[in-house]
């Protein structure tokens, strides 16, 4: 009996691992057989097609009496909203430093451990 269990267990696991291989074998698709339309041929000739060119405009011609309108101003509330309403801290320098172009690598890991002695010394 122990044996047809076995025998049944590798059977299974010898079928079900030759389905995944067979799922999964690449199948190299028939080649494609190019296909040749035929147009139909007309019964009546089409007529020819007419273009039609456009006038060309004529420049136009400002008077010297023309005043030209005042630029309206811009205005950019949204944009003012943006700032800080209070100045710059210790730790918005600090983030301005560290995200820099112009910090070097060495200045940046400097000012790392300088904040991370800063919290833990406070308990941040």
């Amino acid at each position: 009996m122990k044996t047809f269990i076995i025998t049944l267990v590798f059977v299974c696991v010898a079928a079900t691992a030759g389905t995944i291989l067979y799922l999964n074998s690449h199948k190299v698709p028939p080649p494609l057989v190019p296909v040749a339309e035929s147009s139909p041929t007309p019964a009546e000739p089409t007529p020819p097609e007419t273009i039609v060119v456009p006038k060309p405009e004529q420049p136009r011609v400002i008077s010297e009496k023309a005043v030209e309108p005042a630029p309206a101003p811009v205005s950019t509330p949204a944009l003012e909203s943006l700032k800080p309403a209070t100045a710059s801290t210790p730790h918005s320098k600090a983030g301005d430093t560290l995200v820099s172009a112009q910090t070097s690598y060495g200045d940046r890991w400097a000012l790392l451990k300088k904040l991370k002695k800063l919290y833990t010394k406070n308990g941040l």
